[in-house]
């Protein structure tokens, strides 16, 4: 990750939705478990949303949002790598992770375009929105085979 996007870790930080322990229980039931895809764009939302340093069991976990929200105009090709690098070391049921610039949303302070292969084969694209206010939306836009 780029040095640059790294950073003293702050007091903000994101939980999860759904932790651990629910989704191990969720696999006795079918009906509240989550489908692969869904629960990676959750893991995306976490992942884009930690702050370097919010977790001491994940050390490297998170970036340092202000200063990719500083960083964007100046430097986006480091902003980019620095998001497929969490991606990648955070997310790994993703692979052959693209992070390109997307047409920036009407309230993001800029947006890109995640794009993977699942396991399965299938392609996985989603879209990231980051606010001026440095929280990061993740849509996922589709998965095809």
């Amino acid at each position: 990750m780029p040095s640059d996007h790294v950073g003293a870790p702050s007091e903000r930080g994101a939980s999860p939705r759904r932790g651990l322990l629910f989704r191990l229980s969720a696999s006795d039931r079918p009906e509240q478990s989550l489908d692969v895809v869904e629960s990676i764009v959750q893991n995306l939302r976490s992942i884009l949303n930690s702050d370097l340093g919010i977790s001491p069991s994940a050390p490297g976990l998170g970036l340092s949002l202000h200063r990719c929200l500083l960083d964007w105009d100046s430097d986006q090709p480091a902003v980019l790598a620095a998001i497929a690098e969490q991606i990648e070391r955070f997310e790994p049921r993703l692979a052959e992770v693209e992070v390109d610039e997307a047409p920036q949303g009407h309230t993001a302070r800029f947006s890109v375009l995640i794009s993977a292969k699942l396991d399965d084969g299938r392609t996985f694209r989603a879209r990231t929105d980051m606010t001026a206010s440095g929280a990061a939306s993740v849509e996922q836009l589709f998965t095809k085979v």
